[in-house]
């Protein structure tokens, strides 16, 4: 009776009807099996209606019925989902995690698949593209996917384009809007990022050194490097926060220690002059060296300082 009821309706347009009659014939509700017809209703329905336009994607992914075409149903199922079906959401999320563990990163993030967003993304922005070059734009896209679905990291990687103007317009209130949004979730690039925009100010930003100093503790204190540095530098100077320079040989000690290169560098300097604490040369000299090793200019040249004072004594 039912079915009778769904034939005239479908005949009539009902895109409901035309979806119900799609699922009897898949299923041999009310009527024998029949996947051809099923196909057919759910092919009537699928222009207007997201969860038939899924169904019909399955059954071509399967081959149930043509000789399989998965190019073709991977299409409808991802428009299923952008229209809003849900299930062609969870398959697709499903779908990602699978290809993600396979390796096959791209396919996982064109699945809607954010750690593979993410991966793709800093792929786009080093240069590991077919061409060798950096691709900003996919950049953005694939950043920009994994950020609103709430990924920490592509987040970040959106807030720090629109704070530097890489692949976007310059944007500090966009950059602010994204770093917070990844801070909140630990993110503590995020958190130095934020310090800098809100302490320096601009594009947008109006500057506030004592905003701009809390998320540089907030990072330092949960072990950023880089905050750490920047509030040593704070405390060095005397920049927003009173000058304190036992402050500042914590932080550039704590910096150092992750071989950060400039704290190794602001760290000899003060030990060696017995800055913020004790006095010493061997300790001193030891970061100085190694950050001179690594390339750091401040640290060369206060070397290249000492050793012609030494030579003039001598």
């Amino acid at each position: 009776m039912a079915l009778k009821w769904y034939l005239k309706a479908g005949e009539a347009g009902s895109l409901s009807a035309q979806y119900n009659l799609g699922t009897c014939y898949l299923k041999g509700e009310g009527t024998e099996k029949n996947l051809p017809e099923a196909v057919r209703w759910y092919r009537r329905a699928a222009v207007k209606h997201p969860e038939a336009k899924f169904k019909l994607g399955m059954m071509l992914v399967a081959g149930d019925v043509e000789e399989e075409r998965k190019g073709e149903g991977l299409g409808l199922i991802e428009e299923a989902s952008r229209k809003g079906s849900k299930a062609a959401t969870e398959y697709l999320l499903e779908r990602s995690e699978e290809l993600f563990e396979e390796g096959k990163i791209e396919e996982a993030a064109n699945h809607g698949h954010p750690t593979g967003q993410v991966e793709m993304a800093r792929r786009c922005l080093r240069g590991n593209t077919p061409s060798g070059e950096p691709d900003l734009p996919k950049f953005i896209e694939f950043a920009t996917l994994a950020a609103r679905q709430g990924n920490a990291d592509g987040q970040q990687l959106l807030g720090s384009a629109y704070c530097a103007g890489d692949g976007v317009g310059r944007d500090w209130v966009a950059a602010v809007k994204w770093h917070k949004l990844a801070a909140r979730q630990g993110c503590v690039t995020s958190m130095n990022d934020l310090g800098n925009i809100f302490f320096l100010g601009g594009n947008g930003i109006e500057r506030d050194q004592k905003t701009g100093i809390a998320w540089y503790e907030m990072g330092a204190e949960q072990g950023e490097k880089t905050a750490q540095y920047n509030l040593g530098l704070r405390h060095l100077k005397g920049d927003g926060v009173p000058k304190d320079p036992k402050q500042a040989r914590h932080w550039f000690a704590m910096s150092a220690e992750q071989n950060y290169d400039d704290a190794s560098w602001k760290l000899g300097v003060m030990l060696v002059q017995g800055q913020g604490g004790e006095q010493c040369f061997a300790k001193g000299f030891e970061q100085l060296e190694r950050a001179a090793a690594r390339g750091n200019a401040g640290a060369t040249a206060f070397l290249e300082k000492i050793r012609s004072a030494v030579k003039k004594i001598t």
